[in-house]
């Protein structure tokens, strides 16, 4: 598997990368490298992992 890069923006702004290691059809792992910006959508993400 070819390393993959996937970014979460908002905007033009980077506010974090997965970085895709690993996965099992059709599902994906990577690890999640917060930059700045994410610290204002935080709390969407942990929102929406107290629903799931």
């Amino acid at each position: 598997m070819v390393e993959q890069v996937w970014q979460l923006r908002r905007g033009g702004e980077i506010l974090g990368e997965i970085r895709v290691d690993g996965g099992d059809f059709p599902w994906l792992s990577g690890r999640f490298v917060a930059r700045s910006g994410y610290a204002a959508v935080e709390p969407l993400f942990v929102e929406e992992l107290a629903l799931s």
